[in-house]
C-alpha cells in the first residue's frame, strides 16, 4: 500500500473515532440532562414514579404499563449488577435503550404476540409459546425441555415470575430461542477435514 494511502486511511480512522467520541459526549449530556429532569427529589436515583414520568414522556404522552414499566425497571436496575428498585445515572441509559427498543418494535411484537395468545388472557402459556418457537423455527417443534427452558428465563426478564410470557417478555424469548437454537446448530456442525 502506498505510503500515502496509509496516512489518509489513519486520518480517516482518527476522524471517524472522534466523531464517535463527540456524539457519546452528547448522549451523555443528554443522559444527564434528562437524569436531572426527571429526578424530581435529587436523590440521584429516578424511583419508579419519576422513571414512569420519562418513559410516558418518551412515548407522545402515553404512559407505560404497569407490566412494561416493570420491565424496564428491572432491566435498567439489573445492569450494573446490583438491585435496589430504582436507577440510578448509569443505569438510566440502559432503560432507555430497552424502552425504546420495545417502542420502536412494538408493533411487531403486538403481532406476533395477539396471534398466538389465543387465550386472550394477556401472557403465553407454554403451548402458545411452543406454537411461536414452531414457527419460528422454520416449522420444526422444539422440544418440551426448550420450551420450558425458554417460558422460565422469559418470565424471569421483568423480575417477576407470573408462569407465562407477557409482550414485554417476548423480545427476551425471542432471542432466548434464537441464541439457543444458534448455539444447538453449530454445536452439531462438523467439520470436514
Amino acid at each position: 500500500m502506498h505510503p500515502g494511502a496509509i496516512g489518509a486511511r489513519a486520518g480517516a480512522m482518527r476522524a471517524g473515532r472522534s466523531r464517535a467520541q463527540k456524539r457519546h459526549r452528547e448522549l451523555d449530556k443528554e443522559i444527564d440532562a434528562l437524569f436531572q429532569k426527571y429526578d424530581l427529589d435529587h436523590s440521584h436515583y429516578l424511583e419508579r414514579e419519576e422513571l414512569a414520568r420519562l418513559l410516558t414522556d418518551m412515548n407522545d404522552g402515553h404512559p407505560p404499563t404497569d407490566g412494561e414499566l416493570q420491565w424496564v425497571l428491572y432491566s435498567a436496575d439489573k445492569s450494573d449488577g446490583s438491585l435496589n428498585g430504582k436507577v440510578n445515572r448509569k443505569e438510566v441509559k440502559e432503560g432507555i435503550k430497552a424502552w425504546k427498543s420495545f417502542r420502536d418494535n412494538r408493533s411487531e411484537i403486538d403481532a406476533i404476540f395477539n396471534k398466538y395468545d389465543v387465550s386472550h388472557s394477556g401472557s403465553l402459556n407454554e403451548s402458545e409459546l411452543q406454537a411461536v418457537l414452531t414457527d419460528l423455527n422454520d416449522g420444526e417443534r422444539p422440544t418440551t425441555e426448550e420450551v420450558q427452558w425458554v417460558l422460565r428465563k422469559a418470565d424471569q426478564a421483568d423480575g417477576v415470575t407470573n408462569g407465562g410470557v407477557d409482550k414485554t417478555e417476548l423480545t427476551a424469548a425471542i432471542s432466548l430461542w434464537y441464541s439457543h437454537h444458534s448455539a444447538h446448530h453449530d454445536h452439531h456442525c462438523c467439520c470436514l477435514m
